[in-house]
């Protein structure tokens, strides 16, 4: 064992110097690491919001018909990315129209309900993106709301759902880190 007190000067500026860098080198990591996950969440956050524009402008039509089978198959168009748990179509009045359910997720999934009357009141002025648990969670759902523009005027008619499974995010931070 190292002896601190009877070393000569010599090495216990040496023992300083390496537990000084040592513990900025472990900083700067803490640092990075920590960098790395929130502009990782950051970018699949944006990725979903441009994914879930996308699916609510296809899914305007069936929502305005109120035909469920039509924004199914708009929804099913999601099986294409495999992150994604589950997916839905809610009406102005916060009622569910259609779902879909990635069939390697659905054990683990809540069912869905109606849109609470709060949230959809903040929803039609904004979307919102929940994670379900802390930064570190293993999912993000996020809500859009959907507009339909008549007369140079959009009127909401509805909200898309998006939940995404986060798994292959924390893989690839795991191989960068």
């Amino acid at each position: 064992m190292f002896n601190f007190q009877r070393s000569s000067i010599s090495q216990k500026l040496t023992m300083i110097s390496v537990l000084s860098s040592g513990c900025a080198l472990l900083l700067v990591f803490v640092a990075f690491a920590l960098t790395s996950v929130l502009s990782h969440k950051d970018d699949e956050g944006k990725q979903l919001l441009s994914l879930a524009g996308v699916i609510g402008a296809a899914g305007a039509a069936p929502l305005l018909a109120g035909k469920p089978a039509q924004a199914e198959q708009v929804l099913a168009a999601l099986s294409a990315r495999d992150e994604i748990a589950q997916a839905a179509l809610f009406d102005a009045g916060g009622r569910l129209l259609a779902q879909y359910r990635a069939p390697q997720h659905a054990q683990g999934l809540a069912p869905l309900a109606d849109l609470e009357p709060a949230l959809l009141a903040d929803l039609a002025t904004e979307s919102q993106s929940q994670a379900t648990g802390s930064t570190l969670a293993p999912a993000m759902r996020l809500y859009r709301p959907i507009y339909w523009t008549q007369d140079k005027v959009p009127k909401f008619i509805g909200v898309v759902l998006i939940e995404a499974d986060l798994n292959h995010m924390w893989r690839d931070i795991g191989r960068h880190v």
